[in-house]
């Protein structure tokens, strides 16, 4: 999609914003998405709130949120909400690996080389199920 959204001229932009605008009852709204949570700090005990919200500052690791989003979209970052864990943790298993190599500043092999796979795992569920039901499949 953000290679779609970058071909686009303003022109286009507004003619599909205007497109989604004009639709019967408009666009759905976000409810219970991106809001403030308290406990999202180091001190958090939960170690996929901690490294998405604080990351781990003693290890180099910014926080995901910082490049994916407090909701876990961002624009010009890969969603990960509601993603299969299994995906995410092999995903970030193959930045760690270097199999994966696609993030120009290589932000990504160099957090994900610090990860242990609990953290990877915590981190893949804790994505699986933001801002909704929990996925099926675990």
């Amino acid at each position: 999609m953000n290679a779609i959204a970058k071909a686009l001229s303003v022109k286009d932009s507004a003619d599909v914003a205007s497109y989604y605008a004009g639709l019967p009852g408009g666009l759905p709204q976000v409810v219970g998405l991106r809001v403030p949570e308290g406990g999202r700090s180091l001190a958090q005990s939960n170690t996929a709130i901690r490294l998405i919200f604080a990351g781990d500052p003693a290890r180099g690791i910014a926080p995901c949120s910082a490049c994916h989003g407090p909701g876990g979209y961002k624009l010009d970052a890969p969603a990960l909400q509601h993603q299969r864990p299994k995906y995410i943790e092999s995903q970030v298993q193959a930045f760690a690996q270097g199999m994966r190599h696609n993030d120009i500043s290589e932000q990504m092999r160099t957090i994900a080389r610090q990860l242990t796979p609990e953290e990877m795992h915590a981190v893949a569920v804790y994505y699986s199920e933001m801002g909704g039901e929990p996925t099926a499949q675990k």
